[in-house]
């Protein structure tokens, strides 16, 4: 259930991404996601997860060339 879940948001994140002009802190949220979904140590999971939602909010407004 948690693969599928992970799945989902990294498609979102990729449509987010092609929305938001490629902004290379989505890829980063894409590529700590992608570790955590694979990661056994709990510790690890934990700081990707954390580390990817931090990112969060420097996503910026696709609208930022208009």
């Amino acid at each position: 259930f948690l693969d599928a879940r992970f799945t989902s948001l990294l498609q979102q994140l990729d449509g987010l991404n092609r929305l938001f002009n490629e902004q290379p802190v989505i890829i980063t949220i894409m590529s700590l996601l992608e570790t955590a979904r694979h990661e056994d140590d709990f510790t690890k999971y934990r700081k990707a997860v954390l580390d990817a939602t931090a990112l969060v909010d420097k996503i910026k407004d696709g609208d930022t060339d208009v």
